[in-house]
């Protein structure tokens, strides 16, 4: 344990590496995934879209660990509604019911740009 720090918080996909905090979210520095908690994932897609409605699909036991609560992260996918359209992620993503997704590189940035190519490739009405 680092001198000074309370709880250290693990990546899950590395393990071994210690997470930094940035902005309430959780980086890893060496696989450069995160940790965001479901509002700030809702509100980062509401930004680029309007308002949303997130839900989670195929949920299944993952074997991961959850940063925050060292709980198991469950793998599933995500689904986003707005403005009458719906995408649902390509890539599985781990989840903690009570504190956040995890994604691995370029998950969230594959999951923003589809939600971005939905909402401009909408016909007019």
């Amino acid at each position: 344990m680092e001198p000074y720090r309370g709880d250290v918080l693990k990546c899950p996909a590395c393990r071994d590496v210690v997470l930094r905090s940035f902005a309430s979210r959780l980086i890893c520095d060496r696989c450069s995934g995160f940790f965001l908690a479901q509002a700030d994932l809702r509100g980062a897609i509401a930004d680029l879209c309007g308002p949303v409605e997130l839900s989670f699909e195929d949920e299944n036991p993952g074997t991961r660990v959850c940063p925050r609560c060292s709980g198991a992260l469950t793998t599933c996918r995500l689904r986003i509604g707005f403005l009458g359209a719906e995408i649902k992620s390509k890539a599985t993503l781990d989840r903690c019911s009570a504190d956040g997704v995890w994604f691995d590189t370029d998950e969230l940035e594959d999951v923003l740009a589809r939600a971005h190519r939905k909402l401009t490739h909408r016909p007019s009405q």
